[in-house]
């Protein structure tokens, strides 16, 4: 640390040294320095505490680990912005819309498109349509690796009909979900739900708040409740009205595995350098109360000292015989080049993002010099989840079907990713140009319906459109002349052109 002083300036940095200018007076200075340390609040290891377990790799992915790792994660969401952006990034990709085909039964039609709007309808603490159940399923796959989606049927009437319609499906909170983990090494999930038994052992009449929780289950789990003498805390679920979507998981696996579970190590090196950083920082910062006597103009001389001593020592009643250029105060910090951590952090930042399956682009971070090649393979990883959410709905709707006794084909489909659909539609048509595959191929590869486009093309072709815009021509299509145009009339001079070459062509023969 550098003071700069001038030939004229006298720094008194300490006691010591004061007393050793003024060496015949022994004089008591509170005030000659004032050092003051940025005083830390609470533990310094407790910002990184949530991740200190994340480093154990003897762990295995039991019932407590997991739920240890649920929280971690959250509280990751919440508070780390990289790890909350790119959970984000996931959702608002990934949720792409769902389009369930026609059946051909316009009541059964009319039926889902009702319960797509009004799904979760009287449900206030949750998403409602299918289109932000959809979102919560997806945020809640990503972030914990498992998403338990609970139906609750009603009886509901539309149009003066009765239907059986799943009204709410809620996503039950995994930290209250127990698997019977022998039963899953043979593939048979028995999924059990966590009660508190406090609530199990009276019959609500007597608290409003059990009353009001035991209105939401579904009769089903009322009456295992009633027929349940002994009751250990946890309700077995009907396994047609639960299930169970787990991400990277099999068979015999008992729990999926978080998004976010291979990134925690490097965030808990992250924060762990960042709160050593600040360790550093606050060990190296100090203010310090300097006093400069005299100046260029005032040259400071036994007088000024003399003046300085008896500020001290009485200061109240010799405080005007030091002028105010007599005394200064700065803080005395370490350079800024010091405190750059930015580079620091490059290697744990690039772990986050492979970790985390997202180009660094999209995190504001530098990444290769493709980003087209990394925000492909991101587009095509969304695959997964797509397929998952949408054989879900596929199976809730044929129970749909089932319950209100109606027999059509169901069938589901998840647009694509918008930044990849352009270089799907530009391959496609290449493939369909080569002909190599069918009209029909090609039109639903790129999301469009087959028979809803061949049914505009004769429309357009009785209304006349299709001559006005006439597209050109194309391999494997045939002529395509386009609009025929009235000939214009040769000049003399081509005329008399046209008919020494045909006089030629005569000749020849």
């Amino acid at each position: 640390m550098e003071i700069n002083l001038s030939d004229n300036e006298v720094l008194i940095p300490t006691k010591q040294a004061y007393q050793t200018l003024i060496d015949d007076h022994t004089i008591d200075l509170p005030m000659a320095v004032a050092l003051k340390v940025p005083r830390r609040v609470g533990d310094p290891n407790k910002s990184v505490n949530f991740l200190a377990d994340s480093r154990d790799l003897s762990q295995t992915l039991d019932d407590a680990t997991v739920k240890k790792i649920f929280g971690i994660l959250d509280k990751l969401y919440l508070f780390e912005d990289i790890y909350g952006r790119s959970l984000d990034l996931w959702v608002d990709f990934g949720a792409t819309r769902l389009d369930i085909q026609d059946t051909g039964n316009e009541e059964f039609d009319n039926l889902i498109s009702y319960w797509r709007k009004h799904l979760n309808e009287k449900v206030s603490i949750t998403a409602r349509g299918e289109e932000q159940f959809k979102r919560l399923v997806f945020q809640q796959w990503f972030n914990m690796g498992n998403c338990f989606p609970y139906e609750n049927w009603e009886r509901v009437e539309i149009n003066g009909k009765m239907y059986n319609l799943p009204t709410k499906i809620i996503c039950l909170n995994p930290n209250n979900i127990e698997i019977n983990s022998d039963a899953a090494q043979f593939g048979i999930e028995q999924i059990s739900l966590q009660i508190p038994y406090s609530y199990m052992g009276k019959d609500g009449r007597s608290n409003p708040e059990i009353m009001l929780f035991k209105k939401k289950l579904s009769p089903n789990i009322k009456k295992q409740i009633r027929n349940n003498t002994f009751f250990g805390g946890s309700i077995p679920l009907n396994s047609r009205l639960v299930t169970h979507l787990k991400r990277k998981g099999n068979h015999h696996s008992v729990w999926g595995i978080p998004f976010g579970l291979r990134s925690l190590n490097a965030f808990a090196d992250l924060h762990r350098k960042r709160e050593m950083d600040s360790s550093v920082v606050e060990s190296m910062i100090r203010r310090i109360l300097l006093f400069k006597l005299g100046n260029d103009e005032y040259p400071c001389n036994s007088d000024r000292l003399l003046a300085f001593r008896s500020l001290f020592e009485n200061p109240e009643s010799n405080f005007m015989l030091v002028t105010p250029h007599d005394v200064q105060y700065e803080d005395i910090s370490p350079r800024t080049d010091i405190l750059d951590y930015e580079k620091k952090y490059e290697h744990e930042m690039t772990r986050i993002s492979v970790s985390l399956g997202i180009p660094p682009i999209l995190l504001g971070l530098k990444g290769s010099n493709k980003p087209d090649v990394e925000i492909s393979a991101f587009a095509e990883s969304l695959q997964d989840p797509q397929m998952m959410y949408k054989n879900y709905i596929e199976n809730v709707v044929e129970k749909i079907a089932e319950q209100n006794d109606m027999e059509v084909p169901i069938s589901a489909k998840m647009a694509r990713v918008n930044i990849n659909k352009l270089m799907h539609m530009t391959t496609m048509r290449d493939v369909f140009l080569s002909g190599t595959i069918s009209r029909r191929t090609y039109v639903e590869s790129i999301d469009f319906d087959f028979e809803t486009e061949i049914q505009r093309i004769k429309d357009e072709k009785e209304q006349g459109i299709d001559l006005l815009m006439t597209p050109p021509a194309q391999p494997f299509q045939g002529d395509n002349q386009g609009i025929d145009k009235e000939e214009e009339p040769q000049t003399p001079n081509e005329e008399k052109q046209d008919k020494k070459k045909k006089m030629k062509r005569e000749n020849k023969n």
